[in-house]
């Protein structure tokens, strides 16, 4: 399967999705831009 193809693959399941989890380590931080604030889903 060559990159494209998973990325069309990957965009199918993406849109025919609820829902995407984000698991997020070191690096993500809020000078990178990210904040915590606001309602917990």
């Amino acid at each position: 399967m060559t990159i494209s193809e998973k990325i069309e693959l990957l965009r199918e399941k993406i849109e025919n999705t609820d829902a995407v989890m984000i698991g997020a380590g070191a690096g993500l931080s809020t000078s990178a831009g990210f904040t915590y604030s606001g309602e917990d889903l």
